[in-house]
């Protein structure tokens, strides 16, 4: 069974438009002006409060290979119900990539 409720959600978001990443705090500083979704988007991405243009996904570390990825840009899920890593399925990875979708920004994974 998947995690549902996790001990610590991941708190970081990166913006594809403007290619940087922020906290989740800084979301809330300025609550509820900041706390906007992004149009067409699934309710956990949010308009990016740097740029003000851009998608702001949820980013989270891989449990097994440690790499950093975006949450809902692309979803998939293992057979648990957990989001799958791109890297550890290269075949998901590879299907982003073919799409044009960067699910490990180098920002995020130097």
């Amino acid at each position: 069974m998947g995690n549902f409720f996790p001990t610590e959600p991941p708190r970081d978001r990166y913006c594809v438009a403007c290619k940087k990443g922020s906290d989740t705090d800084e979301y809330m500083k300025d609550y509820p002006k900041n706390w906007q979704r992004y149009p067409g988007a699934r309710e956990t991405v949010l308009l990016c409060a740097l740029c003000k243009k851009g998608p702001a996904y949820l980013t989270h570390p891989c449990e097994k290979c440690g790499v950093v990825y975006l949450l809902d840009h692309l979803p998939k899920y293992d057979f648990n119900g957990d989001h799958a890593c791109p890297k550890c399925d290269a075949a998901y990875g590879e299907t982003a990539k073919s799409k044009g979708i960067d699910l490990m920004p180098k920002a995020l994974n130097p």
